[in-house]
């Protein structure tokens, strides 16, 4: 049979079969695939959660403004008043008040479905 020579398991010398240098690749891929995908669901959730709190914004437009302009802590006004995350509220805040009146609901909604469709593609992986 073949043997090689390689570099295992963490650097560490080793002499293979063609079969076993085949399965540590496999293994190596799979791992590569699997963190790879875990990263996008984590980004995929993230941005989810934020247009979640875009929308709840977009619905609140008015109150929403008249807390950013006039509370001392709008943030935790916010987080109260419309039970969003700390990350909802700090993605609001961040907003400039124009891009918060000019939101699109129909964008937000259409980016929120094209995400969850990916995020449920990922999870059945």
């Amino acid at each position: 049979g073949l043997n090689m020579n390689v570099l295992s398991a963490g650097q560490i010398p080793n002499v293979l079969s063609l079969r076993e240098v085949l399965s540590q690749w496999l293994q190596h891929r799979i791992e590569v695939l699997v963190r790879r995908s875990t990263f996008r669901l984590k980004k995929i959730e993230h941005r989810l959660e934020v247009l979640d709190g875009y929308l709840i914004a977009y619905l609140n437009i008015d109150e929403v403004i008249r807390i950013v302009r006039r509370e001392d802590d709008p943030k935790a006004k916010l987080i109260a008043k419309f039970k969003l995350s700390d990350v909802q509220a700090e993605a609001i805040l961040n907003l400039r008040l124009r891009s918060l009146s000019r939101l699109e609901e129909i964008e937000i909604r259409g980016e929120h479905d094209k995400l969850s469709k990916e995020l449920r593609a990922l999870k059945q992986l």
